[in-house]
């Protein structure tokens, strides 16, 4: 099996970090596979209300599944699987600085695509965080996911965790509980399964800027970490 991708931009800053002490991932066949010592990252609703990546998205226009201005000239589509520890470091640790530095400068706005390949908690996970896009409060509930992420397919995902991930993050639980299974949050994981597919993406997360009228072009992207990222983006922007 090949290793897998987000292993390899991450494993430095895994290791550094002890996030996932002595894991690893690999992608195969359409699935992700970690061992079982995976710890979760679970913090108190309160905790989790200030994580950076929370914090940061205070005055910053949200519609639907997208993040920012609607007259930016670049749009970056990011791939996630709301079970994805790599995900989880990503949203903690550089997505802050790309919204600070890029989005509230109205340089880009970011759209979620949200994958579930990893199992059953993905797709509970993912399909809250749609319906939550519903009440344009898609990106505060990911990141209050991720702030409880618990071991890949340990049946983490529960009703529980879901209504406090959602209160924190200021959705309206009984309207996301109705939207959680509606035809729409399933034509928007199939729209997404499809973009991810034409794209190539091979892992998450993965990125993929458009620029209209051009398609969306995948990146290549070195390195995770906030500089590196946040350097490597500029200069895909400055093409």
């Amino acid at each position: 099996m090949a290793r897998n991708r987000r292993f390899l931009l991450l494993v430095a800053a895994v290791v550094v970090a002890a996030l996932v002490v002595g894991s690893v991932v690999a992608i195969g066949a359409g699935r992700g596979d970690s061992t079982p010592g995976t710890t979760t990252r679970a913090k108190s609703p309160a905790a989790a209300a200030s994580s950076p990546a929370s914090a940061v998205l205070s005055g910053v226009p949200q519609d639907g599944l997208t993040l920012g201005k609607p007259t930016a000239p670049a749009t970056l589509l990011e791939f996630v699987d709301p079970q994805c520890p790599y995900c989880a470091r990503w949203s903690e640790a550089t997505f802050p600085v790309v919204v600070r530095r890029f989005v509230k400068t109205g340089r880009l706005r970011l759209e979620l695509r949200g994958l579930h390949f990893l199992g059953p908690d993905s797709e509970t996970a993912l399909r809250a965080v749609l319906a939550a896009a519903q009440q344009n409060k898609a990106w505060n509930m990911l990141d209050e996911l991720y702030a409880r992420q618990g071991a890949e397919n340990s049946g983490w995902v529960t009703d529980a965790v879901l209504e406090e991930a959602a209160t924190a993050a200021g959705v309206d639980v009984a309207k996301m509980r109705a939207a959680h299974d509606s035809p729409r949050v399933t034509a928007q994981i199939l729209e997404a399964d499809a973009a991810a597919s034409t794209l190539g993406v091979p892992g998450t997360p993965s990125f993929a800027l458009a620029r209209p009228p051009a398609t969306p072009q995948l990146l290549t992207i070195p390195s995770l970490e906030p500089a590196d990222f946040a350097a490597s983006l500029e200069s895909d922007l400055d093409r």
